[in-house]
């Protein structure tokens, strides 16, 4: 739960913590999360491609 509130100090420092700041705090990471997989994994196909 510590996570939480850290994860919406970051992506929320404005929002209070309530459930809903929280629960987007955690959607914002995982998007982040699997937004910066694809890059390298992009990155990583153009390497091996040429």
């Amino acid at each position: 739960m510590e996570q939480a509130f850290a994860l919406r100090r970051h992506f929320l420092p404005s929002e209070p913590d309530d459930e809903r700041s929280l629960s987007r705090a955690i959607w914002l990471d995982k998007h982040q999360f699997e937004r910066e997989e694809r890059a390298v994994m992009s990155a990583i196909s153009r390497l091996f491609s040429h």
